[in-house]
């Protein structure tokens, strides 16, 4: 996660686990939990990043039937508020 990314979200950081595999690339820059993001938060900006690359016609071209694509819409939907 960018530096940018994480102030903006106001989100905890701490040092890389030394005993994980990336921590000798990593050096000492902090890192932050994917799951401290929001839901909402996070489906927005993996929204708007996807829209930015492919428009909504050529992603409903792209939506094949797949079981485990299928698990991961409904996933999305018990994170949406409401």
């Amino acid at each position: 996660m960018v530096k940018w990314l994480t102030d903006s979200l106001n989100l905890p950081t701490t040092d890389v686990k030394e005993t994980s595999s990336r921590a000798g690339t990593w050096g000492d820059k902090p890192c932050a939990e994917l799951d401290a993001i929001a839901p909402a938060d996070l489906r927005n900006m993996v929204e708007t990043a996807i829209n930015k690359h492919m428009s909504k016609a050529r992603l409903k071209r792209l939506d094949v039937e797949d079981p485990e694509l299928d698990r991961v819409r409904e996933l999305i939907e018990e994170l949406r508020p409401g």
